[in-house]
């Protein structure tokens, strides 16, 4: 799947008034039917475009090893449950 990213500046609101200045990523998908994510990070002001979509592919590997192991955790849960029935 290829992607495109860009990075904005953009402040939060907290209770109508403006509370801080974040960083705002967008990724979207290229080819027919692109779908959009977002993703907002307090990193530094001289942060790189680069880092942050590094940062999503790190991030998107530590998902799935925890989904993994989530699901695999799960299914031996079921299986004692089912055992000990």
């Amino acid at each position: 799947m290829t992607y495109e990213f860009m990075k904005r500046r953009v402040v939060l609101c907290k209770d109508g008034q403006p509370d801080r200045t974040v960083w705002l990523i967008v990724r979207r998908t290229l080819g027919e039917g692109s779908t959009y994510s977002y993703f907002i990070s307090n990193a530094g002001r001289s942060t790189r475009l680069k880092t942050f979509v590094w940062l999503s592919g790190v991030r998107w590997a530590i998902d799935r090893v925890y989904l993994s192991h989530r699901k695999r955790k799960l299914a031996g849960l079921e299986l004692t449950l089912y055992v000990s029935l």
